[in-house]
């Protein structure tokens, strides 16, 4: 017997096909034609205004994540705002990228700064009452950075030492924190010279000054070091409060964009 028939075309998301398929089975009353009836579809070349708005769309994706991969929040959202603003939203996250990669940039620089100013002042604590304070001329100081790496450089320099200029000479060591050992070494000006040579041959280097040190010695420097790890420390938190406030002031943004 021949039933009448009539084709019926069912359209929805694609991630829903195999639930779709099974469920029309389950019913019994349609039967499965060739989807894309030959000649039926064909592919539409979006035009050039598509065309720049699915750039722009991508872009805005873009920005969405990489924001809330800095920022570490989530760009998901359970639905889009009712009434969504592209051009808004591309403006604005563009100039958060930027705002965010100041601070970042920002932050590696006060945290370098914050990491040598710590050391200095580990060195000092290190060797406080052996440091010179620019008070005399009866000893030159070196403040050196052995590598921690090998450890016979300490017996290797002392015995460099004792060749070129004698026994007139005080090394004191110490481990830093940074897995370095710092060294304090104290020769006769007449001997500087030589001290100096032996130095640069055996590739040991003086922990280097900070800027603006205006000429005192490290054993002067300590409370004006204390006080610029103080302000080091007033800037890093500020930096960071800025970054939570942009963080919270973007998140449920970037998630209404994303679900956009």
């Amino acid at each position: 017997m021949i039933l009448p028939m009539i084709r019926a075309r069912i359209l929805g998301p694609r991630e829903a096909l195999d639930d779709v398929l099974a469920a029309l089975q389950d019913v019994g009353l349609l039967q499965l034609s060739e989807t894309h009836p030959s000649g039926a579809l064909r592919p539409v070349e979006p035009g050039a205004q598509e065309a720049r708005e699915a750039r722009r769309l991508r872009g805005l994706l873009r920005d969405v994540d990489a924001l809330a991969a800095k920022l570490g929040t989530s760009s998901a959202s359970d639905s889009p705002p009712p009434s969504p603003s592209f051009a808004r939203w591309l403006r604005q996250f563009r100039r958060a990228r930027r705002e965010l990669d100041r601070i970042e940039a920002k932050r590696r620089v006060l945290e370098e700064e914050r990491t040598e100013t710590a050391r200095l002042l580990e060195f000092i604590r290190a060797f406080r009452g052996l440091l010179p304070t620019g008070g005399g001329t009866r000893t030159h100081g070196y403040h050196l950075v052995l590598r921690g790496q090998d450890e016979g450089i300490v017996t290797r320099l002392r015995e460099g030492l004792a060749q070129a200029i004698g026994d007139e000479f005080v090394l004191e060591t110490a481990p830093l924190s940074s897995g370095e050992t710092a060294a304090v070494l104290l020769v006769p000006p007449t001997d500087a010279p030589g001290v100096e040579r032996l130095l640069a041959q055996a590739g040991v280097h003086e922990l280097p000054m900070p800027e603006g040190s205006g000429g005192k010695t490290l054993g002067q420097l300590g409370p004006t070091l204390i006080a610029r790890r103080d302000a080091l420390d007033t800037e890093l938190d500020t930096l960071d409060r800025e970054r939570r406030v942009l963080s919270m002031d973007l998140g449920p943004q970037l998630g209404g964009a994303r679900a956009a």
